[in-house]
C-alpha cells in the first residue's frame, strides 16, 4: 500500500478501487446467512425483475447506493463491510496533470 502526501502536510491519500466479483459473492453469501432470496430480494428492493440482483451475485454490476443503502438495512450490515475493496497502487506519476 503507499501512501501519497497531497500539498504536502494533509493526511495520507490511500485510494480503493471496488473489487466487483469479490462484491458480489459477498452480497450473495450476506443475503443466504439471512435466508434472503433473489425473488424476496426483488420485491423488498421495489425492482422489476430479479435479474439485477444476478448481475450483483455475479460481479458484472453493483447496485444503485439506494439498494445498496437499503441492503446494508436489510441485512443488518454496515455498506463497507458488503462492498470489498483493495487499495490501489499509485505512483505520482499517475497523478501528473491531474493539478494543473
Amino acid at each position: 500500500m503507499l501512501y501519497i502526501w497531497i500539498f504536502g502536510g494533509g493526511p495520507p491519500l490511500i485510494i480503493y478501487r471496488l473489487n466487483l466479483p469479490e462484491t458480489g459473492i459477498n452480497i450473495r453469501l450476506l443475503c443466504q446467512s439471512q435466508g434472503l432470496t433473489p425473488l424476496q430480494l426483488q420485491k423488498l428492493l421495489f425492482l422489476n425483475t430479479p435479474q439485477s440482483i444476478y448481475h450483483w451475485y455475479s460481479g458484472k454490476s453493483l447496485p444503485r447506493v439506494d439498494n445498496l443503502y437499503n441492503l446494508s438495512i436489510l441485512l443488518n450490515t454496515p455498506i463497507n463491510d458488503i462492498l470489498v475493496a483493495e487499495p490501489v497502487d499509485i505512483t505520482l506519476d499517475t497523478l501528473d496533470g491531474c493539478y494543473q
